[in-house]
């Protein structure tokens, strides 16, 4: 009976406490049964609290889950802005840009975007990271991927940029600069209007800000003027002479425009779209239609007589059958000496 009775008792966790259930409510049975209660202390063991269990091997079997499921909403986890975004889109664009990157452009993809590999699994201690932090590593992770994106341009936007870069924008002012504004002019002022304002300013008029407000800057201070000063007899700053207008603008022509601006910018824009079938995205970048320019000058001209418009001779193929009789009577005397 005594064994049975420790065998049930091994088996239940809440042995010891029953034990000293019984224990306390009942000495007499401890005192007139002293084999058995020595038989129940002696085989029963007391279980392991929880608080007291390793936190080694706590932390192990939280880390032996998938720590990258806390991307995905959890009963545990509160939602925030990252799960708002689309990763994959993200993820997709940046390997793209990484692909079609060049050197000057402003924004340098870098070659570790993805998230199993730029974040650790351990810390310093060698232990595995918790969730929260995981989560956090994560959302800076994505975050800095989107500081480097060159974003991209709705399908409208892309294809005039394509026509402008290509030369087949029709705008009266794709391929040239705007006018300029005209000067402005007073419209409410007559002469004894102005010849007032000067005369209660209360300044002389070489002094006045009415002039300012009247006549364009480039009037006013037209006797500043190097050219001016050139008339007057007085030497030169720079015995060269005037060299280049300070601050003229210089005319951008259509070449200058599709070449220098727009075809540069057009490498670095591009646009998305998502395959409905297979739901994946499709990056596709700028590139320029870059054609040779063509010979006008009857100079340049003479390189090209003779060159068909595949780049190959026009007669090469009545050279070859010349040269193909003397070819083979060498050929046949060389056969008839190795064989005599």
């Amino acid at each position: 009976m005594s064994s049975d009775t420790t065998d049930l008792e091994n088996d239940n966790p809440f042995a010891d406490i029953q034990n000293n259930t019984t224990s306390n409510t009942s000495p007499t049975a401890n005192a007139t049964t002293p084999s058995t209660s020595t038989s129940l202390s002696t085989s029963t063991t007391s279980p392991i609290s929880p608080s007291t269990a390793d936190p080694d091997k706590k932390r192990k079997s939280t880390a032996q889950s998938d720590p990258w499921a806390s991307h995905n909403t959890e009963d545990n986890r509160e939602p925030d802005w990252l799960d708002n975004w689309s990763t994959e889109k993200l993820l997709a664009m940046a390997h793209s840009q990484i692909a079609n990157q060049g050197g000057n452009w402003p924004h340098t993809m870098r070659r570790l975007i993805d998230p199993r590999r730029a974040i650790p699994k351990e810390n310093s201690f060698g232990r595995p990271l918790t969730k929260k932090l995981v989560r956090n590593k994560l959302k800076r992770h994505y975050s800095s991927i989107l500081r480097q994106l060159m974003p991209p341009l709705p399908q409208g936007e892309w294809d005039r940029l394509k026509d402008l870069a290509n030369g087949r924008a029709s705008g009266p002012y794709d391929m040239k600069m705007p006018p300029r504004r005209p000067v402005a002019q007073p419209v409410f002022l007559t002469k004894n209007d102005s010849y007032k304002l000067f005369k209660y300013s209360g300044q002389p008029e070489e002094e006045s800000w009415v002039k300012y407000a009247l006549k364009p800057v480039r009037q006013i201070e037209r006797g500043n003027s190097r050219t001016m000063k050139s008339l007057t007899g007085e030497l030169d700053r720079d015995p060269r002479g005037q060299g280049r207008p300070i601050g003229a603008r210089r005319t951008l022509g259509a070449r200058k425009l599709r070449r220098g601006i727009y075809g540069h910018l057009f490498e670095m824009c591009s646009t998305m779209t998502q395959n409905p079938r297979t739901g994946k995205w499709n990056v596709t970048w700028g590139s320029r239609e870059l054609e040779v320019s063509r010979p006008t000058t009857p100079a340049a001209l003479g390189f090209f007589q003779g060159v068909g418009k595949d780049g190959k001779p026009l007669n090469a193929d009545a050279d070859a059958d010349a040269d193909r009789g003397p070819r083979r009577r060498e050929w046949d005397e060389r056969d008839q000496r190795v064989g005599g």
